[in-house]
């Protein structure tokens, strides 16, 4: 395989969990005064513009205490790949096991417990979860003449620091790859795309050979390059 290819988990509503870090959201932060709970929440929201462009985060940031908001899920084991309030990503210990025998670059792994809404049951009680962060980016993707159906634009960024990304993809299967993408780590972000999280032909081979693709859904993209 020569091709890039796209987690698509983090585009699809079904791999989406509303799922969020104990004492950042508005329901499990009451009695705090106005000015605490506006710091929590833009500390919250700093975190996740550094998650979307491929920055490391403060490890003392990511409390290892997450709870569903409504729902719960089912079975002892969880899911290969997840997107957390379609922000964050997160792993099952099968999976990051094979992650770490690939070039993974800069990449952090939090481990963490979910609870289910109510806070009355650890989710998949025999399976290990972790908020993983990709901190390799690469601007790979061909933006100067995108298919008409692989992305469009949603604005420019707020500012030249961690505004947002500028680019949502609709269609990864027709999105343009250069080439050089696959020189490196073999997991990256693209910080202009939203939620482009992207693999290498190696790393998409690997998760398909552990039987561990159900759930990163990845889709080949297109690189001319190699044609």
């Amino acid at each position: 395989m020569t091709h890039a290819w796209h987690v698509s988990a983090m585009i699809r509503s079904e791999y989406m969990k509303s799922v969020s870090q104990i004492g950042t959201r508005d329901d499990d932060i009451q009695g705090l005064s106005r000015e605490e709970i506006k710091k929590i929440a833009a500390t919250s929201r700093h975190i996740g513009r550094q998650v979307e462009y491929g920055e490391l985060v403060d490890p003392a940031l990511i409390g290892p205490d997450w709870a569903f908001h409504d729902g719960n899920p089912k079975g002892d084991m969880a899911p290969n790949f997840m997107c957390f309030g379609g922000r964050y990503m997160a792993v099952n210990q099968a999976s990051k096991d094979l992650l770490e025998t690939f070039d993974l670059g800069q990449i952090q792994f939090f481990p963490i417990t979910v609870q289910n809404a109510g806070l009355k049951q650890t989710a998949w009680p025999k399976d290990q979860v972790y908020i993983m962060n990709v901190g390799n980016k690469k601007e790979a993707v061909v933006v100067e003449q995108p298919h008409k159906y692989a992305f469009y634009e949603r604005g420019k960024p707020r500012d030249a620091g961690l505004g947002r990304p500028i680019y949502s993809i609709s269609g990864p299967a027709w999105v343009t790859v250069s080439a050089a993408a696959l020189e490196g780590p073999d997991i990256w972000m693209d910080p202009r795309i939203v939620r482009g999280l992207f693999v290498s032909p190696r790393l998409a081979a690997g998760i398909k050979k552990a039987g561990l693709a159900r759930g990163w859904v990845l889709t080949k993209t297109q690189t001319p390059e190699l044609h």
